[in-house]
């Protein structure tokens, strides 16, 4: 699924996209990653740490 948003979204002009996930999800942190994620940084939501990534969409 996120690989097709990723897809989508370079079809309609987004060079690049922000994908969060929680801090603790490893299966989602290693999917984002599969997908070309870069980690940006790790911020502080409401006491949820959450790790944010970049994505370009002409990576895939």
């Amino acid at each position: 699924m996120l690989r097709l948003n990723v897809i989508n979204a370079g079809g309609i002009g987004i060079e690049k996209m922000l994908v969060v996930c929680d801090a603790d999800n490893i299966a989602s942190e290693k999917t984002i990653i599969a997908n070309g994620g870069q980690l940006e940084n790790i911020i502080e939501v409401d006491g949820c740490r959450m790790k944010r990534f970049w994505i370009k969409t002409g990576n895939l």
